[in-house]
Parts: C-alpha cells; structure tokens; sequence
C-alpha cells in the first residue's frame, strides 16, 4: 500500500511539473507558438512567447536579442500583461524571418520567475518549434538556372500610327512656314530711299557740341566725358564709312579704316582720340585739363575734315523735288585721301 501511494504522489509531481505548476510560488504556464510553419525565404515570421502566472509571481521574459539561430529577429513587441480570471497573461511577440532553404527548429527559451516570498529565482523553458523554409520557385532543376535571353517587345501599332501622324504633322507645319516666308520674301517691296533728314556728320557735330558744356569738376565727370566722346566718334565711323566701330575694339577700327584707306594727319588725330579715350576709361589716366577741349576741338575739325558732302541731282538751282545721291565707297575713299 506504501508503494502504491508513493508512485502515485510522484506520477501527481511530474504531472504537475509538466504542466508548469509551482507548489512554493503559485501557478505559472510558459506556452509558445508560431503563426505559421511553412515558409518560403524572406518571409516573416511571428514567434510568441506567452505565461500565465499568479500575481505574486514575478516574471523575467527572454531578452530582446534572444539566440534564435539561424533565424533573424527583425522586430519585437512587448505586451502589457492582462488580468484575466485571477491571473496575469504576459506576451512578447518576435517578428522572425530566414533567408536559407530548409527543416530548421526555433530553440527553447528561458522564462525567470520567483515569488514574492521567495527571491531565488527558477526557470521554465519554451519548447522547440519546427519550421520549414523553401525555396522562392522551387523545381526540379534546382535554385540557380541559366539567364534568360531578352525578349523584345511587341510592337503597338497604336503608337506606331500616333508618331507617325505626328512626323506628319511637323513636317506639314515646316514646309507651311518655309512656303510662307519665300512669298513674304518675293512680295516684299524693296525699301525706298529717303532723303537724308539729318546728316552723320551734322548729328556728330551737334553731339560733340552738347559735350563742350559737359560739367569736367571730378574724376567720375572727366572718366564720363572721354566715354562719351568715345562713342560719339565710333558712331560717326559706323555712319560715314559703314564699319562696326561701337561693336570693335580700337585696333580692330584702326585697321578697318587703314582698308578704307585713311592715311595721313586724319588717320593720327583718330588714332590719338581713340587711344586716349581708352587710356581713361580703362587705366584711369586723367589727361590734363587743357588736353580735354583740345581733345574736343581736333574731334570737330576731323569729322568736318572727313564729312560726306552730298550733291542734288537735276536742277541745283530748284528746291523742289531735289533728291540726295548716296555716293559710293570709290567716292569716298577718293573724298577721304
């Protein structure tokens, strides 16, 4: 009878241990569990880890970078335990994944617990769970095949008829413009010839009349008066000999006029203005103050000098209907030596 009682306490004992129950501490049940077995490379995995206790009872789950080889934990989520029919329901979830092909197990883990009575601590395990990994496509041939030729794609023909309405319609657009503009061309009259109202030489001489009441008190006036006389010269070039001087360098207007042949004490008095305005607008070189009218003075005689004189044809003696005659560059290179 003695042994019989005594197998039957110790069946009672390791029915209780399996199932988790403290006689010293209370109950407590350590259960785990997986969303899903069978997986394929990369998925994700959600691995929960859940106890039941008694109040009294504290618990120490596993740590967040819990040993959980070979599978990877990408994320971890701690519950707030729950009060449910006198006992406490802690949870932790770890979001798992693995990334090689295979049968593999999810190893136990270690739940610390002690009462409040007791501050030694014991320890439960979680069991191992299986879990299948395959591959993304398997097949008979294996993971690693060949790579595939590339293929072209189809042709749309809808795209094909669009570009080439559009190829139409520029084309049909250039030809209507380049159609265009030879008749504008052709039916354009060709510009009259006006009497000059105002000569080059006539405006020139008013400007550098305007000039001679410059104000010449500072440096910035004297800078500004070389710069505008300057310009009032290289505009009369481009008037009277029909060269680009506001748009040329010095030299490049120098050897323009040596083509048109301008020689002698003309070609020397231009070279000085013209010297002498860019030695004061970019060295800043204050001529004296008597070398600034008489700067001004030999511009006057030159342009008077080197002027177009123009000569009505028909009657010299009648005004009406008197017309001016441009002369030509030969008239003027024989005028100017």
């Amino acid at each position: 009878m003695r042994r019989r009682i005594t197998y039957a306490l110790y069946l009672a004992g390791l029915f209780f241990l399996a199932a988790g129950i403290d006689a010293q501490s209370g109950v407590i049940e350590v259960a785990s569990r997986v969303n899903r077995s069978n997986v394929t490379i990369g998925d994700l995995i959600t691995y929960t880890i859940e106890v039941i206790h008694a109040p009294d009872i504290h618990v120490e789950m596993p740590g967040l970078g819990a040993d959980l080889e070979p599978f990877e934990i990408r994320d971890v989520r701690i519950h707030e335990p729950v009060m449910e029919k006198g006992h406490v329901r802690t949870r932790r979830d770890y979001t798992i994944a693995a990334f090689v092909t295979g049968n593999f197990e999810i190893p136990p883990l270690t739940v610390r617990y002690a009462s409040e009575s007791d501050s030694v601590f014991r320890t439960l395990n979680t069991e191992s769970i299986a879990i299948v990994v395959e591959s993304l496509k398997p097949d008979e041939e294996g993971d690693i095949r060949d790579i595939k030729t590339p293929e072209s794609m189809p042709l749309d023909p809808r795209v094909i008829v669009r570009w080439a309405l559009s190829g139409f319609l520029c084309a049909g657009i250039a030809t209507w413009f380049i159609v265009w503009l030879r008749k504008r061309k052709r039916g354009a009259a060709p510009p009259e010839e006006k009497n000059p109202s105002r000569l080059i030489h006539e405006i020139c001489l008013e400007a550098l009349d305007e000039l001679r009441r410059a104000d010449l008190s500072g440096r910035e006036q004297v800078k500004s008066y070389y710069i505008r006389l300057s310009e009032i010269i290289r505009e009369y070039i481009e008037g009277r000999y029909f060269i680009r001087a506001l748009e040329m360098t010095t030299s490049e207007v120098l050897a323009a006029l040596k083509q048109a042949e301008m020689k002698g004490s003309d070609f020397n008095v231009l070279e000085r203005l013209l010297r002498t305005s860019d030695l004061v607008k970019f060295a800043r070189w204050i001529p004296p103050e008597a070398a600034h009218h008489e700067l001004l003075d030999a511009a006057v005689h030159w342009v008077e000098r080197t002027r177009i004189i123009w000569t009505s044809q028909g009657d010299e003696s009648s005004t009406e209907n008197q017309t001016f005659a441009k002369p030509s560059m030969e008239e003027i290179r024989e005028e100017t030596t």
